[in-house]
């Protein structure tokens, strides 16, 4: 009975294990999206909730915006700015 549940609790850990590795991935890729965009432009997509070519924000794209904001000015950017919570999903 005990090796069951070994094996049992080991598909769980992979399962877990697996999970963080996706999300810290996806964090990874949020974190790089904007990483070359100051604070001025920033602020700007922010506040217009478009991307860098003008075209609305996709929610990939918003979330990696908040993480840059977060980077620069460390606050979330609703807490600075009023602006619509409607974004594109991708």
């Amino acid at each position: 009975m005990l090796a069951r549940g070994n094996a049992l609790m080991t598909r769980s850990t992979v399962a877990c294990w697996t999970t963080l590795e996706r999300h810290f991935d996806q964090h990874v890729r949020q974190v790089e999206y904007f990483r070359q965009a100051g604070p001025d432009a920033v602020a700007r997509m922010w506040q217009t909730q478009t991307n860098e070519r003008g075209k609305c924000l996709t929610q990939f794209e918003r979330d990696a915006l908040i993480e840059r904001h977060c980077e620069l000015f460390g606050i979330w950017p609703s807490a600075q700015y009023s602006v619509s919570e409607e974004v594109v999903q991708a």
